[in-house]
């Protein structure tokens, strides 16, 4: 049975952001304080704690179109905060009423991309060959992406990153993936005689799937939650042709790699890893 808006609320669409906090609020018995965003993938977005005893209010973030949404669907929104995945029609309910309005939106503008050079040659790595074993029929070891695994999005567009002495002193991201640009960005501390180009290659190929996912993914639905490495990324991740040693390696490496981020100081030579001919 549909919920009835708060007194004074206008009987339909469209809604203003407070109008469905004051709704939702209510329907709930909890505060519940919303903003409207752009997104098409996670459409729907809330963080906070029922019942905070410092009184801070649900922070919920709906895309722009639930503002001209009917009132059933502002009844299914409150049963999903209340219940989560167990109230299932109103799950049922959302999943298709997204989908409908997903599909009225026009299309996504292409990704601004940078006039800068690419800059893919290093001083010991050049990232566009690397690309190209990666892609595309003349891959190898064995065949590992195709063009349209990028959907419309194609290619990303690849470089080194910007050659700074880095802060980090427990973790190093050796790589990152621009959904915004689509462009893939190497840490440049992966530059060195003592890298193995095959340790390059693979996280090229792990940032790759970064961007295979944000072209062909379905938009996030309510009720579901997504991490950037979750199961399905990572059963991918572990069909690469050289995954196991290049683990290893990095495994291996990782604290030499961030001292030498630190310092500036190129890396020693490793003669072998357990297991893996060098």
């Amino acid at each position: 049975m549909p919920l009835s808006p708060p007194k004074g609320t206008p009987i339909g669409p469209p809604w203003t952001a407070k109008e469905w906090g004051d709704f939702l609020t209510k329907a709930t018995d909890n505060p519940v304080r919303v903003t409207f965003g752009r997104a098409r993938r996670q459409v729907i977005q809330s963080k906070g704690y029922w019942d905070d005893p410092t009184g801070k209010p649900i922070e919920l973030r709906i895309s722009s179109f639930f503002s001209q949404a009917p009132v059933e669907i502002l009844s299914a929104v409150a049963l999903w905060l209340r219940s989560g995945k167990r109230a299932k029609a109103a799950c049922t309910e959302l999943d298709l009423w997204i989908a409908e309005r997903l599909r009225e939106l026009p299309p996504k503008p292409a990704p601004v991309r940078s006039n800068r050079p690419q800059e893919t040659e290093g001083n010991h790595h050049d990232l566009a060959p690397l690309v190209d074993e990666l892609i595309g029929p003349a891959a190898r070891p064995k065949f590992e992406y195709q063009e349209s695994d990028f959907g419309d999005l194609g290619i990303p567009t690849f470089s080194w990153g910007r050659r700074q002495k880095s802060s980090a002193r427990r973790s190093l991201q050796l790589g990152s993936y621009t959904e915004s640009g689509h462009h893939i960005r190497i840490h440049p501390v992966l530059d060195q005689a003592n890298v193995p180009r095959w340790v390059v290659r693979f996280v090229l190929f792990h940032e790759l799937l970064h961007a295979s996912r944000a072209a062909t993914d379905p938009p996030h639905q309510p009720g579901q939650r997504r991490t950037p490495h979750d199961r399905a990324f990572r059963m991918r991740e572990a069909e690469y042709s050289d995954y196991a040693r290049a683990c290893a390696w990095q495994d291996a490496r990782i604290g030499a790699l961030i001292r030498s981020a630190r310092s500036g100081k190129p890396l020693g030579k490793l003669r072998r890893i357990l297991g893996f001919q060098l």
